[in-house]
């Protein structure tokens, strides 16, 4: 079953709508972390607001992804640039890996 232009329009805005929520979260998160850990001058908790800056990083990557991913096809890319999803994902999944580390 193939979806139409329109759905994939309506999807892929949804997607993108949905992480840039998350990044003003997960921004908050780091900012919350470092005003509190700036205020009980605790560099672990300074620190760990820059760890949690990771997952801001995922989400830009998402963003940009998920909108190379939607551009038209072209004369290049007759199919369209969908596989880069798949790049993205794969780059988000070594930023995370790396994150653990």
């Amino acid at each position: 079953m193939v979806a139409s232009l329109t759905q994939m329009d309506n999807y892929t805005k949804e997607v993108r709508r949905v992480l840039f929520a998350i990044l003003v979260l997960n921004l908050s998160v780091v900012i919350g972390k470092a005003v509190a850990g700036w205020i009980a001058n605790s560099l672990a908790v300074m620190s760990d607001a820059l760890h949690s800056s990771v997952d801001s990083l995922n989400n830009i990557v998402g963003l940009v992804i998920v909108r190379m991913a939607a551009a038209a096809p072209d004369r290049e890319h007759p199919y369209g640039h969908g596989k880069f999803e798949t790049a993205g994902g794969f780059l988000n999944s070594r930023i995370s890996i790396h994150h653990l580390l």
